[in-house]
């Protein structure tokens, strides 16, 4: 299969395969937006299933940023030829969401079945003591980011506006990363994570002792509803597809946490221990994580060296005391690097399948501060869920009486031996040191293909909108000929309309993806009042009077666009499609 690549893979791959892979694929996947400004909605739908996948196929998926323009705006950004920087939008299903949905192929995972609060994490606190919030029906999670908290804030309002007729948002989290990318009890996060891509890889210098590539299957997996497509709509609604089959749709299972962090009880406990270890407190901080405040591996230096990028390229295996890195430090617990092979003969390979890609950023309230814990893999069973029961939560890995995971194991915490600091002996004496992470409530999500979100556009074609109170408009500007077989539509005076971009190509799923929008609108989505046009002779441009529905499929030329009375933009050429 096309996941079960046994090498990187490059950001902008010429393969054909691949890149249709990307092109179905939702972003955040296999590599992070890395937006520093994040709003997550949790969702509750409320309107007719129509309505609803209505909503999906014509409003939300022209929005939804897939991996292959992910990959572009990085590009773009890395060498400073951003155009317009994209909001980055995905959007992911529970099992409930599903059941609402109507839809009979499902994603197979036992834990996303159960969904989590069924008893899939042995030592995470009950339901009801989870935050209200948490304890209603999720059937979706709105993913929304931008570097700029002005322009989220503006895209997440004209989402709440798209959302009224359709859905509640239960639940609503705001995440902002902190200064050099460090969480709350001040360590530097998400060193170490699977590289799938060719130039992170090469970024990560030296692995012979650590080598953090993953094949794609590690946190792809089959979207059983998804189709692999290869150009813009029919007028019959359909899709031109060249795989029915979906050989190149996949998508990918989704874990959120809301982790919340005591921070002075932390910071209590890491002096409390220091002086009863006779140690540096910086020292035995960096013992209950793995890593100094600056991300140094407590394995390799017993002091912060500041070195960037931070070192990664190390396993245990000159360790297997735990007296420079013990086995119930967070890093070691939740990636032992090895010690499961050489203490029980575990393939290497079949440990490091065990790992995800995670995606948190930290949250900060009135009452509270943590981390919205979040990642992705092909298999909540055998990844996440192991990871968190059989290694954090676990008192006896790697060997008895080893202890929970210092930072986010939910186990009753036991006294654990520490170092001594010498780098090879053992404190003969035990001390408790843990539980300042409390899991606040959780969701499992599936993280569906593009082409499956597509597929509820068939829907719409059929409605045309004719029984909206408020209809809206799907238009796609380009400077080419006009669009084939395209379905018109008989759009009402007073409507709002959805822009989906500005293109150099008549396809209109590459229209989509460059989203080119004049400077000061926002990038992604445009309620504006129902253009009032018709067709105009292209060497005089001008605004007419919207008078009747449109009745041909054609190209309207030398558009002016108003809101209201001031000119918002002008444009050579303009068609419509549904």
């Amino acid at each position: 299969m096309i996941i079960d690549n046994t090498v990187p893979i490059p950001k902008i791959s010429t393969d054909p395969a691949i890149q249709k892979l990307m092109a179905d694929l939702q972003g955040n996947i296999l590599k992070s937006h890395a937006k520093p400004h994040v709003k997550l909605l949790f969702l509750e739908f409320s309107g007719s299933v129509d309505a609803v996948k209505d909503w999906i196929g014509n409003q939300l998926e022209p929005i939804i940023i897939p991996m292959v323009d992910q990959l572009k705006d990085h590009e773009a950004n890395k060498h400073e030829r951003v155009v317009v920087e994209l909001n980055f939008c995905s959007f992911s299903l529970t099992k409930m969401g599903y059941d609402f949905l109507e839809i009979d192929k499902q994603p197979e995972d036992e834990s996303f079945k159960g969904g989590m609060g069924s008893g899939t994490i042995k030592c995470d606190p009950p339901k009801s003591d989870w935050e209200t919030k948490y304890n209603t029906g999720i059937h979706a999670l709105l993913i929304l980011a931008h570097n700029d908290p002005k322009s989220l804030t503006a895209f997440y309002t004209n989402i709440k506006m798209g959302l009224a007729p359709v859905a509640i948002i239960v639940a609503e989290e705001d995440g902002q990363a902190l200064e050099n990318e460090k969480e709350h009890f001040g360590f530097a996060d998400g060193r170490s994570q699977p590289r799938f891509f060719e130039d992170d890889l090469i970024k990560e210098g030296p692995v012979n002792l650590w080598n953090p590539f993953a094949s794609l299957n590690l946190a792809l997996t089959k979207d059983p509803n998804g189709r692999a497509f290869n150009g813009g709509i029919t007028g019959e609604g359909d899709f031109p597809v060249d795989d029915l089959s979906g050989t190149h749709s996949y998508g990918s299972y989704l874990v959120f946490r809301k982790l919340e962090q005591d921070v002075p009880g932390w910071n209590k406990a890491v002096v409390q221990l220091a002086q009863n270890l006779n140690l540096p407190p910086d020292l035995v901080g960096a013992y209950a994580v793995g890593r100094f405040q600056d991300g140094t591996p407590v394995l390799t230096h017993t002091i912060s060296q500041g070195t960037i990028p931070i070192e990664n390229n190390f396993d245990y295996a000159g360790d297997m005391a735990g007296a420079k890195c013990p086995f119930h430090s967070h890093i070691r617990k939740s990636n032992p690097r090895g010690d499961t092979t050489r203490q029980f003969g575990v393939p290497l390979e079949a440990e490091k399948q065990r790992r995800i890609a995670r995606r948190g950023i930290p949250y900060t309230e009135e009452d509270g501060k943590g981390l919205l814990f979040m990642c992705y893999q092909s298999n909540i069973v055998d990844q996440f869920d192991f990871i968190q029961n059989s290694w954090v939560d676990n008192d006896g890995f790697l060997s008895p009486d080893t202890g929970i995971d210092d930072t986010i194991g939910q186990c009753i915490e036991n006294p654990k031996t520490w170092p001594t600091g010498d780098g090879q002996t053992l404190n003969p004496n035990k001390f408790k040191f843990g539980q300042f992470v409390l899991m606040k409530g959780g969701e499992y999500f599936f993280t569906p293909s593009i082409s499956f979100l597509k597929t509820f556009k068939t829907l719409s074609n059929k409605n045309s909108f004719q029984n909206q109170s408020n209809p809206m408009s799907t238009i796609i500007f380009t400077d080419g000929e006009a669009f084939i077989n395209l379905q018109p539509i008989q759009p009402t005076p007073g409507g709002t309309l959805h822009v989906i971009g500005i293109a150099d190509t008549q396809n209109t799923n590459q229209a989509k993806l460059h989203k080119r929008i004049p400077q000061g609108i926002n990038p992604t989505i445009l309620l504006l009042e129902l253009i009032e046009l018709d067709f105009v002779p292209a060497k005089n441009p001008q605004k007419v009077e919207y008078i009747e529905g449109l009745e041909d499929t054609g190209q309207y030329q030398s558009i002016e666009i108003f809101s209201g009375t001031e000119l918002v933009d002008k444009i050579d050429s303009i068609a419509i499609v549904q």
